[in-house]
């Protein structure tokens, strides 16, 4: 569906955070998931999404208000209300053969790749009452149907089944309380749990044309109600309330069927908020998302018997779908959310106006090191608590506001963090792991190690030019006269040449007569931010212009679109990822080399 998967990110170093926790220590430490936001202005009908189904095809669908959006990865196409002959939203989504079927109030919409499309309507002039929809086979179960006469009386609602074949409607029943349906393996059973019934839960099954009690739940004396909720992978599970209308709680249990008798298996209390979507997170979690709830999504862990926060700000959670890619789907009142596979934790310092997070590295003892714009440079140990760098100048104290980008570990496991003043040494041999050790070179934007010469290099500031400084493995530092550009990407291309891209142009270094050379090619972008090589020789690029890889021929190809790129990594020669504004893109480099670019 895509070439490139795009997922919003906070921190664009978000790969190096999959191991760090929340805490609180000096300073608060906030949390939030790596996400992707779409709202109308990304194309969606409305902002109110009720329901979400992903087909065959890869394309996913979502209900408005307004009619139905379907997603590509990238666009946005409409079937506004109106197209689909009916007053109200869509309620359920199916797919049979090649069309993707959606249950309106009062109608079956049949929707083709070629857009063409088929209108039912229910018989008699009936509509659907709730959401409650189950597919067996050809066979679509459309539960609490009601007539003009009945008004939505929740003692006198039909049970309708629609053949997706033949495409006829048969009625079942009639005068039925309201019912959830569950599907396990071919056989469609019948709930009575919505609203309790006489403090006890009824079973049915649908066999041919009829419904068979099969099982009654007697309830205790303090029961007061229960709902039913399924997973994205058929788990049925039960929300039980206990006590009395003004004062209960409510308790999860999982319903498994063993032929036809379903056992109630406790998992744990939560609050009293209605469960109105879950989803399976791992083997012991769910996400739960409450019914006029902030946050609109808890995490339980049925293990631990404890409910915690998604770290995600939503108004009221109406849908939660797990992708075939193992993405997350929220809809909400206010438009989608789509969380990555491995939901990546991104986290704000907490402790000023500006957070900026400039840069990202952790360290071979497990810390990652931050660099702050405005806030200096932190880092956070294995056990997730946050420390301010104690930055010493010729063994004094030494206050550093300004953390810049481009960090790098030598050979030695020494970091090195650039600032507004000069580079930032972390040394693992002198044992304090918050001191860092200040070279005052002036101001630099990047720094580089080089496997090549096991050297570090990095930008800095002379007398009215900047200059190029190179740090050996002995710690002698040397300084080149670079010009009066900052240097803000260095790295070495397939060919062994030591490149410099700044704001305004690329150079490269002559190593013979340690002389910087004015690249004089006319380039299809107009400056260098950040460089990485792969294994085969590359050069990856991020420019004000997109992202360019330039080969070993020394021709330069653009690979993402017309915006600038903050960042781009090279991921274990596996993924090249990039940043461009709130967007993180990763490429899988053996695709892209297989298939040729």
């Amino acid at each position: 569906m895509m070439r490139f998967k795009s997922y919003c990110i906070i921190l664009l170093s978000a790969i190096l955070w999959s191991t760090v926790y929340s805490q609180e220590h000096d300073g608060q430490w906030v949390h939030s998931i790596t996400h992707r936001y779409l709202g109308p202005r990304d194309g969606l009908l409305q902002a109110q999404v009720f329901h979400s189904f992903q087909d065959s095809y890869g394309y996913i669908w979502f209900s408005t208000n307004e009619g139905v959006s379907r997603f590509d990865g990238l666009h946005f196409e409409n079937f506004p209300i109106d197209e689909l002959q009916t007053l109200s939203r869509v309620k359920y989504f199916t797919q049979y053969q090649s069309a993707v079927c959606m249950v309106t109030s009062t109608n079956i919409v049949f929707v083709y790749p070629d857009r063409r499309m088929e209108f039912y309507t229910l018989p008699d002039n009936y509509s659907i009452r709730d959401t409650e929809f189950e597919v067996a086979g050809n066979n679509l179960y459309l539960f609490n149907c009601y007539s003009p006469q009945s008004s939505q009386n929740e003692s006198d609602l039909t049970l309708f089944r629609f053949d997706m074949e033949t495409k006829t409607f048969t009625r079942l029943a009639e005068k039925l309380p309201l019912l959830v349906g569950y599907v396990f393996g071919e056989t469609v059973y019948v709930i009575s749990g919505a609203t309790f019934q006489k403090g006890q839960i009824t079973i049915s099954r649908i066999e041919g044309d009829q419904l068979l009690h099969v099982q009654t739940i007697p309830m205790t004396k303090d029961f007061y109600g229960v709902s039913f909720c399924t997973t994205g992978s058929n788990e049925l599970f039960a929300q039980i309330w206990r006590g009395t209308e003004f004062d209960n709680t409510s308790h999860l249990y999982e319903c498994k069927l063993e032929g036809d008798n379903m056992k109630l298996i406790y998992k744990m209390q939560m609050d009293n908020l209605k469960i109105k979507c879950i989803e399976r997170r791992d083997g012991h979690s769910l996400f739960a998302g409450k019914t006029i709830a902030v946050p609109a999504v808890s995490i339980l862990d049925t293990e631990a018997k404890t409910a915690s926060t998604f770290p995600l700000n939503m108004l009221i959670a109406n849908d939660i779908m797990t992708d075939r890619d193992g993405n997350i789907w929220f809809s909400t009142e206010e438009g989608v959310y789509v969380c990555t596979r491995n939901l990546f934790e991104s986290y704000q310092l907490g402790i000023g106006h500006n957070d900026n997070i400039w840069s990202v590295i952790k360290d071979h003892q497990g810390n990652v090191r931050f660099s702050s714009y405005m806030y200096g440079l932190w880092s956070v140990d294995p056990k997730g608590y946050i420390h301010k760098a104690d930055i010493r100048y010729n063994g004094n104290n030494f206050s550093v506001w300004d953390g810049y980008m481009g960090n790098c570990i030598d050979g030695r496991g020494r970091v090195f963090q650039p600032t507004g003043v000069g580079i930032a040494v972390y040394d693992p041999k002198k044992g304090n792991p918050n001191r860092m050790d200040l070279l005052r070179t002036g101001t630099s934007l990047a720094a580089y190690y080089d496997q090549q010469t096991k050297n570090v290099y990095f930008g800095g500031d002379g007398a009215g030019y900047r200059i190029l400084n190179i740090l050996n493995e002995n710690g002698e530092l040397k300084s080149i006269q670079f010009g009066p550009r900052h240097i803000i990407s260095i790295c070495r291309d397939g060919h062994g040449v030591l490149r410099i891209g700044t704001f305004d142009g690329e150079d490269r270094l002559d190593e013979e007569n340690q002389v910087v050379v004015h690249d004089t090619i006319t380039r299809p972008y107009t400056g260098v931010i950040a460089m990485t090589a792969d294994a085969q020789g590359n050069l990856w690029k991020a420019t004000p212009q997109g992202l360019y890889v330039e080969d070993k021929m020394g021709i330069d190809r653009q690979i993402s679109d017309n915006q600038v790129v903050g960042f781009v990594i090279n991921y274990k020669n596996k993924y090249i990822v990039w940043g461009a504004k709130d967007v993180l893109y990763m490429l899988d480099l053996q695709q892209h080399t297989e298939g040729g670019g």
